[in-house]
């Protein structure tokens, strides 16, 4: 609180002042002894209201290190000024007080703050940010080159983040930088020159401010561009002459020159300005700078040669095999190429062969002919100069019509195959039927792969090799008449070999071959089968086996095998774990089913699985079986207790089935027992008591009571009652541990006192110490520690716990009941422990084995590793004990302690023989010994155990070799198809723990297992009677039966005994025969398969009809898997069911199938049927073409009908009717109703053919109408404001007049204003309106009311100065928006100014003396809209003043709309994005509504109608200075009411190709400077407008046109005002008979192909097409060409998309790219002295010669293109060079002149269309291409389109073509080309383009060329697949080309 000063005055009054500002309060007090008080509280208020504070030049607040800055400080009032300033952190900001600035010493954020003197509590802060230089500076580019009129884009990034932005210097020529984008250590930033078309170089430099090292820099060198040309060069020319253009430049620059000719036919131009005269006439020769495309041209004439000689002649046929009828061209060459001479063509036989007109030959009659060109007359009198070719014509009904495999063929995919290596494959007969009537029947055959298939004169054919191969018959009369089979040679897998190598301790690397080497499958696959997991491939690579695995399978294929395919399973390991299942069995030998159940968590749950081995897998519940069973039973209760087991029985069991389980102590105490459960069936020979038994419980429960007390005896080994145990003694000194004789297979100390205590527990014997332990709980202490899980291990062979006496010590054993508590307490003491406690053999292989069994080697060949374990008795006493951290009940591995030395001895058997050998640990058997051996009468193995060299210690073991010779088994039954392969498994049954293990393929090699079928031995793959076995390896047998009709054979396996001992010579083999094992093998039908076509709509569920079975046997099918061939990436179009297809999208589709079917097995079958899926209609709809909803009697009603959804596919037309046949109205089929007696009808609208579909629709007939007299309009006049509606209605007179359709206007003097058809008036500007109403029939009628509009003001600005100084007052005015406004008036006001301003009620305010600022306020009268204006007081500020000027620098205010040119001046300059940045000027449009634009150009673009303002302000001093331009964008649309209609109402077209020309009414009247445009909105494809309005249907399709009247503005092209109409056509689609598709049949893959689809009759209205290609993996069809992606065969088939039924097709195969090599010894030719080679001459043929390359004895054939004097000449396979014809070669048209000579960089005419030629020949089309100095787009024809400005991804700008597709670098992939873009990313074209060391180069169509030759400046090169220059020699073509360093191309001859 700030102290108040008091003092008193005369008269008793006192008085106060204050010294500072707040609240003081004053007490008064009394001085009499009353003390009576009052006090009061004065407020004092502070004369500062606010203080604030900035930075000058930095109003965000952040400087640079070193960057200095003054503080700018306001307070307000402004006549309390001082203050004073202060900065937070000195270290950070520097503040001079005298100066008032603050300078940045390092970086931090600091606080300036400026406090005021006159009240320090008032204070303002602004928190400065002070940012370090930045360490590092990049700019890209570094180094460009630029023409001068070009942008360079440059981008720099700095930092570290949060440092300063860098500066930006220059030096050099003078650009304008300005940066376009700014971010956190990023500007992005255009450069340009300041002065167009200087050059030299600029430097660039964005540097720190401070530390000006730190920087980076950009050279830009501007380049010159060309501004005039002019090209000199002769007049006149002879053709075949040749000469030299000269081109004047206005300055040297580098720019690329493109010549170009307006006649290239006529004269020729190249690249370097050379001409060469070609035949009479005129041309243009014009010379085009690259960049800035400046131009000249000079005209020549060609006069006719002078050489009137022809001294050689040259014909070529396009064919010279004809059918009747046929027509083809000739071409005809002379020399010299430029001659006046003239010739003839004439035919040896005209009734064989006509010559036509335009180089054509026609067909007669069979026969041959011969055609002469011939020199008409020699000048010189020599004989006339000619050449001739022979003609052959064949009749029409020559054909071989069709080729085709004598018996069946295998099928892959739908397509024919032939395996060579399976039965029937080794020679297949071919038949063909041929049409001719010549004598000769007779055909000739042939392969065209000589490598891969012979075939001989009978038409039998051998394969060699695998491939696509096509079989051709030709007619041995008619050569030329030929057709081809196409079928694929392929080699079946027989064999998957494998090797497998054990690297590690258990683990296996596997590799895998497929055998034979040829097999057509060429991958490998492989898993664990018994995990479950998926296949790995393992395809010539190896394959690790990580962990133990049951099985393996290796298969060449995935998924479902074919019968090319092969897979093998085979057990990698000898030892595998037991499942712990129980096996049951039925009553009936014959029975397939074996049934399991399963203990699954030890707690009696069983689930219960019935597995089919005729089917491979478990059965579901109530299949097959007739058996049903709950998923799992619940599990057994309590001992005693008893649950229930339900099992259901139907009535598809054959009598009684019984189900043994083997039990363990799940079910009873009697271990190893079988129970026995039974099944009755329901079936008609089974009843009992109470009917048929659907339903039986079954009862399972424990026989084994509860304990009710416990007896406990504890025993040694010897069965002896024993309490105390001496743990040393030793008989003989050295303990030996035995494992014991017959059933004793524990390893013991036999000779100590060893500490083992047996419990005898009631008696009991368990089979496991868990089972125990669910009946008594066992305990044992050593004094207060529980040492049970130490010392209680397992259960002895006679069922007892086992106490294992571990230490020394009084054992306490309690053992006592589970559920009934019952107990026994034992005490146990053990004395003078040992060194060894244990000793004992363990085998840590794969299947597990305890520690104190007998060593078993039960599997074949198998092997076990043995190891020596002991464990120690004291952690006190033992030191291996503490060195190895072994803890109780821990053993040890002798083997690998130090100090131990173990020695290992295996002893023979009784016999005398040695089942098994030692080595490493492994003890392994010898394979093939007796089955008669059990368990090994005494111990077998000794381990001798020393320390030191010191006997320590002996053990004695035991190992048992059994069941080395499996028991084979094979499936009692097997069913297979006739043709199909079918694999049977080979097992064999290992007796020791009831599992299966596969026979060896290597078992089978050696004799060892012996094979049969049908009583023949099976040793390998091949034919064995009517069988072909397929594959024969590890645990499987593959086979095929090829006989028909069905049958039974019988597969046998067994033993050779006598072999075995061949093979091994082991004495232990006493030749047992193991039982042999059969299969009877039903031999059924061959399985067929198909799905008949659906049609169906969408959404709709339809049944499959599915034929199938074997033979001709039928069966029921369903469909289990399949794909839609030709469905789009992640659609699914239809949905298939098992036998019912739901169709979910419109469209056709072709569908593979998989079909199964059963027949004792199941079968499946790969087929495919066409789905064709429509859109349904689900509703009709009708409406009057007007909107009508009656008429008069007399008039007619147009009825348009229609359907939802509009692409539904089962609506083909209508039927209309009256309803209930209403007889006063008619309706014709078109839907035209005729109005013949008044009432009310309604027509019935039918789709056809279904019918299934109805609409109606109602109307009224009235009488015939009463003419109309006067219109009456309602009300007369009217007020609004603008924008408001006023609703005006017209009464027409006299009431009951019949035509009262009117039409609305308004008069409006050009002011904003609407009405609409209902009357409903809206006007935008103040001023008086004139509505009009008039009749539409007739206008003369009508009426008229007034409309008073008065727009109201909506917002306000103040213009005027900015400052106002003493003794000059200054004018402030105002503008009101929008400028019609109406109001009353404008009061002033001053908001601010202290007393230094005051100002008038006219807005003139006069500043007094002082410095300051004031604050004016504008009100428009009696509203709330105002405006303020800050203005400077007292100072003298630089006022901006801002303009808008047109095109001729006139100032308007008006413009109109966005074609009106107007510019933003400020000061005088134009107020363009860098002026406005450079000067710190901002810009503000009110209101910014988009309504009106200003560009970076300062060009003003009025896009919406309004009035706008413009304001321009920068800060000065403090203070914003600014100024503001009003602008009005006008409408400019004078009319109001556009009306079009037909004449005489034709609303409907039915005439094919049929007119109506359309008339419009235009209020008011159409101006000079506009016009009317007609166009057709939709149904372009159905109709087309001239300009007079005259609509004619194109006469090939039906439906609704939309047209479209417009007024336009002629010069801008502006609409005014337009209106629709719809048209009905119809009748004009004519139906579709035929379609036709022809293709090639082969194309390289990578490539593409022409398709060329024709629709018969031409005329057909609708020629869409749906292709479909039956594998997209192959190839793909797109815009009329086949893109081949790989290797393969596919059928492309075209459907009509008008006729369902008209289809066709074609195959097409795709054969693999291969390098091209030369066909001559791969040397370049020679030329000789004339500059031809020998292969030049030779095309120059005698008269009378074949005009053939042969020469001598030796042929050679001229392929394809050749280069010749720098010039392309294309011959063809026969040698005959083509001239004046079309080329399609890899996909591209290329053109040859006359002379033979490929056209290039020219356009040419042929007929009325026009083609442009590129640089290397080929024609462009679908894409885009630079010609003539501008960019066209040329569509798939090659014609260039017009108007197009966007196309894949691409837009023009300019002369530009700019890429506007997704990010990229200067590289693009767009389709199939890549293009290459410069900085600005424009497209690159006609120029080279160096990228990674090589040279590419941008063709005319700007894409980079590949594998081609190209023409650049005369020289021809050719780029490689890559599009990299070639700088070597080449073979193209078969031709060998030498190119020099450059890449140049060199003629060649070979």
């Amino acid at each position: 609180m700030r102290r108040g000063l008091v003092w008193g005055e005369g008269g008793g009054n006192w008085s106060i002042g204050n010294s500072g500002w707040g609240q003081v309060t004053i007490r008064v007090t009394a001085n009499d002894k009353g003390g009576a008080a009052a006090e009061h509280t004065f407020s004092f208020v502070s004369p500062v209201q606010s203080v604030s504070v900035a930075l000058e030049t930095h109003p965000d607040g952040i400087l640079g290190i070193g960057e200095t800055d003054r503080a700018l400080v306001s307070i307000i009032p402004a006549d309390r000024e001082g203050y004073q300033l202060s900065v937070s952190d000195a270290t950070v900001l520097r503040l001079d007080d005298r100066k008032g600035t603050v300078t940045g010493l390092q970086q931090g954020t600091a606080v300036l703050e400026a406090r005021s003197i006159v009240d320090p509590s008032a204070a303002g802060q602004i928190t400065v940010q002070v940012r370090g230089d930045p360490g590092w500076i990049k700019l890209e580019p570094e180094n460009a080159e630029l023409y001068s009129g070009e942008t360079l884009h440059v981008t720099c990034n700095w930092g570290p983040p949060g440092t300063a932005e860098p500066e930006a210097v220059q030096e050099g020529i003078p650009v304008d930088w300005r940066i376009v984008e700014q971010g956190v250590g990023l500007i992005r930033g255009e450069v340009r020159l300041h002065e167009e078309g200087e050059w030299g170089t600029t430097k660039l430099t964005l540097r720190a401010k401070s530390n000006h090292e730190v920087r980076g820099q950009c050279t830009i060198t501007w380049k010159p561009y060309i501004r005039s040309i002019k090209l000199t060069g002769p007049e006149q020319m002879a053709a075949g002459s040749q000469a030299k253009t000269q081109v004047v430049k206005d300055v040297e620059s580098d720019e690329a020159l493109r010549y170009t000719s307006s006649a290239p036919d006529i004269l020729e131009v190249s690249q370097d300005g050379e001409l060469t005269a070609k035949k009479a006439g005129e041309a243009v020769i014009t010379v085009t700078a690259g960049y800035g495309g400046a131009s000249g041209s000079i005209s020549v004439r060609v006069s006719e040669p002078e050489e009137k000689d022809i001294f050689n002649i040259r014909l070529t046929l396009d064919r010279d095999v004809l059918r009747e009828g046929e027509v083809c061209g000739y071409q005809v060459l002379v020399e010299p190429e430029y001659t006046s001479g003239t010739w003839s063509v004439t035919s040896s036989d005209p009734g064989v062969l006509e010559v036509l007109d335009g180089g054509k030959i026609k067909a007669v009659a069979p026969g041959t002919a011969k055609v002469t060109a011939r020199e008409t007359v020699d000048p010189d009198g020599k004989d006339p100069a000619e050449d001739e070719r022979n003609v052959t014509v064949i009749p029409n009904q020559t054909a071989v019509l069709e080729v085709y495999p004598a018996g069946p063929l295998w099928e892959r995919n739908g397509e024919p195959v032939i395996y060579k290596n399976l039965p029937g494959g080794r020679e297949v007969e071919f038949a063909c039927r041929i049409l001719t009537d010549a004598a000769d029947q007779s055909v000739r055959w042939s392969v065209d792969r000589a490598d891969l298939a012979e075939i001989d004169e009978n038409g039998v054919l051998r394969p060699l090799g695998n491939g696509m191969v096509v079989v051709t018959a030709a007619s041995c009369a008619y050569p030329q008449a030929a057709a081809g089979y196409q079928v694929e040679i392929r080699t079946v897998a027989t064999e998957i070999r494998y090797r497998a190598v054990e690297r590690n301790w258990g683990q296996y690397v596997l590799t895998a071959s497929v055998w034979p080497e040829d097999a057509s499958p060429d991958r490998i696959y492989c898993r664990d089968q018994s995990a479950g997991e998926a296949f790995h491939d393992i395809t010539g690579r190896e394959y690790t086996l990580e962990r133990i695995e049951h099985l393996l399978e290796f298969s060449t294929c995935t998924g479902q095998p074919t019968v090319e395919d092969v897979s093998r399973r085979t057990g990698i390991f000898q030892s595998q774990e037991v499942e712990r299942r129980y096996e049951l069995h039925s009553f009936h030998a014959e029975e397939l089913y074996t049934v399991y159940t399963s203990d699954l968590d030890d707690q009696n749950g069983f689930s219960l699985r019935i597995y089919d081995k005729e089917r491979g897998r478990y059965l579901k519940s109530g299949e097959r079986s007739g058996i049903s069973w709950p998923a799992v039973f619940e599990r057994c209760g309590g001992y005693g207790e008893e649950e229930q087991l339900p099992i259901w029985v139907s009535d598809e069991a054959d009598g009684l089935l019984q189900l043994r389980a083997q039990a363990e102590d799940q079910l009873n105490s009697l271990s190893g027992t079988f129970t026995d459960i039974h099944f009755l069936s329901s079936g008609p020979r089974w009843a009992v008591e109470g009917g048929e038994l659907s339903r039986k419980e079954y009862r399972i429960c424990s026989d084994w009571p509860l304990p009710e007390t416990v007896n406990l005896r504890c025993l040694d080994r010897a069965g002896d009652e024993r309490y105390r145990y001496d743990l040393s003694l030793y008989e003989g000194g050295i303990p030996e541990f035995h494992c014991g004789g017959g059933d004793q297979i524990f390893y013991t100390a036999a000779n100590s006192e060893q500490g083992e205590v047996y419990l005898d527990i009631n008696g009991e014997t368990f089979p496991s110490l868990e089972a125990c332990e669910k009946r008594y709980d066992i305990l044992i202490y050593c004094g207060e520690e529980n040492v049970t899980g130490r010392m209680l291990k397992q259960v002895d062979g006679q069922g007892r716990p086992q106490v294992l006496l571990m230490d020394q010590g009084v054992f306490t054993i309690i053992v006592s009941g589970a559920k009934t508590g019952a107990a026994a307490v034992r005490q146990v003491t053990a004395e003078n422990a040992g060194s060894f406690y244990n000793l004992f053999l363990e085998c840590p292989a794969a299947e597990f084995q305890l520690v104190d069994q007998i060593c078993t080697l039960q599997q074949f060949r198998g092997s076990r590793s043995i190891y020596t374990y002991k464990a120690p008795f004291s952690r006190e006493s033992d030191p291996v004990t503490v060195r190895y951290g072994v803890q109780y009940g821990n053993a040890v591995r002798l083997d690998d302690v130090p100090g131990y030395e173990l020695t290992y001895e295996l002893k023979a058997d009784p016999d005398g023989g040695l089942r098994a050998e030692y080595s490493d640990h492994a003890v392994t058997a010898r394979g093939y010994t007796s089955d008669t051996q059990t368990a090994p009468p005494s111990e077998n193995i000794r381990v001798t155990v020393k320390r030191e060299g010191e006997t320590v210690a002996v053990l004695y073991g035991r190992y048992q070799v059994q069941w080395q010779l499996p028991t084979l088994e094979l499936p009692k039954e097997w069913y297979l198809a006739v043709g199909r392969e079918c694999r049977i498994p080979l097992y064999y049954q290992s007796q020791y723990r009831n599992e299966r293990g596969i026979v060896e393929l290597r078992d089978i090699e050696e004799g060892t297992v012996k094979l049969t079928l049908d009583g023949r031995p099976v040793t390998g793959t091949g034919e064995c009677g009517d069988f072909v076995i397929t594959g024969l390896r590890d645990g499987e047998l593959g086979l095929i039966c090829q006989r028909e009709p069905a049958g039974e054979v019988e597969l046998r396996v067994y033993v050779d005994g006598e072999q075995i001992f061949q093979n091994t010579g082991d004495p232990s083999h006493r030749g047992e025969q193991p039982v042999e094992a059969a299969c009877r093998l039903h031999v059924l039908g061959k399985a067929r398969g198909e799905v008949e076509n659906v049609v169906l709509d969408v959404g709709e569920t339809a049944p499959l009809v599915i034929h199938c079975g074997l033979g001709d046997e039928a069966s029921e099918g369903e469909i289990i898997a399949y794909k839609v061939l030709n469905a789009p990436a992640g659609s699914q179009p239809v949905r298939i069911n098992h036998t019912r297809i739901m169709a979910l999208e419109a469209g056709e589709w072709l569908v593979q199938a998989t079909v199964r079917f059963y027949n004792l097995v199941y079968y499946d079958v790969v087929c495919q049927f066409r789905v064709t899926a429509r859109n349904p209609a689900q509703e009709l709809t009708v409406a009057e073409r007007n909107g009508r909803t009656g008429c008069a009697v007399g008039e007619k009603l147009y009825l348009v009908p229609g359907y939802s959804p509009a692409d539904a596919g089962n609506v083909l037309g209508y039927a209309w009717e009256m309803k209930g046949g209403a007889q006063g109205a008619q309706v014709d089929q078109n839907g035209t109703v005729t109005a013949e007696v008044a009432g009310d009808y309604t027509v019935v609208l039918r789709d056809l053919p279904e019918r299934s579909l109805s609409a109606e629709y109602s109307f009224h007939v009235e009488e015939a109408q009463v003419k109309a007299e006067a219109v009456e309009v309602s009300p007369a006049s009217a007020q609004a404001g603008g924008g408001e509606n006023v609703q005006f209605t017209a009464l027409v007179r006299p009431e009951e007049a019949g035509d009262r359709e009117v039409v609305w206007e308004v008069e409006a003097d050009g002011r904003a204003c609407s009405i609409s058809r209902s009357g409903v008036f809206q006007g935008m500007r103040t001023g008086d309106y004139t509505v009009r109403c008039s009749l539409a029939e007739d206008p003369a009628v009508c009426g008229t009311a007034v409309v008073h509009v008065e727009v109201r003001p909506e917002r306000l600005e103040i213009l005027g100065p900015s400052c106002a100084t003493e003794g000059c007052p200054v004018q402030l005015w105002t503008v009101v928006f929008p400028s019609d406004a109406v109001y009353q008036g404008i009061t002033w006001e001053l908001i601010e100014s202290g007393d230094l301003a005051e100002i008038s009620g006219n807005g003139l305010l006069t500043c007094k003396e002082g410095i300051g600022k004031a604050r004016v306020r504008a009100v428009i009268d009696g509203t709330d809209i105002s405006a303020e204006r800050e203005l400077a007081l007292g100072r003298e500020l630089p006022e901006l003043r801002a303009e808008i000027r047109g095109a001729d620098g006139a100032v308007k205010g008006e413009i109109q709309g966005s074609g009106d040119s107007a510019y933003l001046y400020v000061n005088g300059n134009r107020a363009t994005g860098s002026y406005l940045e450079q000067n710190h000027c901002v810009l503000l449009v009110k209101p910014d509504a988009g309504g009106l634009k200003i560009d970076g150009a300062g060009c003003v673009h009025g896009l919406l109608a309004g009035d706008y303002s413009v304001e321009v302000s920068r800060e000065v001093e403090g203070f914003a200075v600014r100024d503001t331009v009003r602008v009005t964008v006008m409408d400019g649309n004078c009319y109001q009411f556009l009306e079009i209609w037909p004449e005489q109402d034709a609303y409907q077209i039915t005439e094919q190709a049929g007119n109506v020309r359309l008339r419009y009414r235009l209020v008011p009247q159409l101006r000079e400077e506009d016009e009317i445009v007609w166009s057709v909105e939709s149904g372009r494809d159905i109709a087309e407008i001239n300009g007079d309005g005259l609509l004619t249907a194109k006469g090939a399709a039906d439906g609704l046109v939309t047209v479209k009247c417009a007024v336009l503005d002629r010069e801008s092209g502006r609409e005014y005002i337009s209106q629709n109409c719809t048209i009905l056509v119809s009748g004009q689609v004519i139906g579709v008979s035929e379609i036709r598709i022809s293709c090639a049949g082969e194309v390289m893959e990578g490539e593409r192909l022409p398709v060329e689809v024709t629709v018969l009759p031409e005329n057909a209205g609708n020629k869409e097409y749906q292709m479909l290609v039956s594998n997209p993996e192959v190839g793909a069809f797109r815009d009329g060409w086949f893109y081949a992606r790989r290797p393969g065969k596919v059928t492309l088939t075209v459907i009509s998309e008008d006729n369902r039924a008209c289809e066709d097709t074609a195959e097409v195969i795709v054969k693999k790219k291969e390098e091209t090599v030369p066909d001559g010894d791969g040397g370049s030719g020679e030329t000789d002295g004339n500059g031809g080679s020998e292969a030049d001459r030779s095309d120059k043929t005698s008269a009378g010669g074949n005009g053939g390359a042969s020469r001598g004895s030796s042929a050679e054939v001229f392929t394809f293109w050749r280069l010749r004097d720098g010039k392309w000449y294309y011959y063809r396979a026969d040698g005959t060079m083509a001239a004046d014809s079309w080329v399609l070669y890899r996909d591209q048209w290329y053109r040859l002149g006359a002379d033979g000579v490929m056209l290039n960089n020219s356009w040419f005419r042929d007929g009325e269309k026009q083609y442009y030629l590129s640089d290397n020949g080929a024609m462009i089309r679908g894409c885009w291409g630079h010609v003539d100095g501008q960019w066209r787009y040329f569509d798939q024809n090659g014609q260039s389109l017009p108007d197009v400005e966007a196309r894949d991804g691409f837009r023009l700008s300019g002369r530009d073509l700019v890429y506007v597709g997704p990010d990229a670098d200067s590289w693009v992939n767009v389709g199939i080309y890549t293009y290459c873009l410069d900085e600005r990313r424009r497209v690159m074209t006609g120029c080279w383009v160096d990228r990674g060391g090589e040279r590419y180069y941008a063709g005319a169509g700007g894409w980079i060329l590949r594998n081609q030759w190209n023409e650049v400046d005369g020289n021809w090169y050719f780029l490689d697949g890559e599009g990299r220059m070639v700088r070597e020699s080449i073979v193209w073509e078969g031709k060998c080309y030498q190119l020099d360093e450059n890449g140049i191309a060199r003629d060649t001859g070979r």
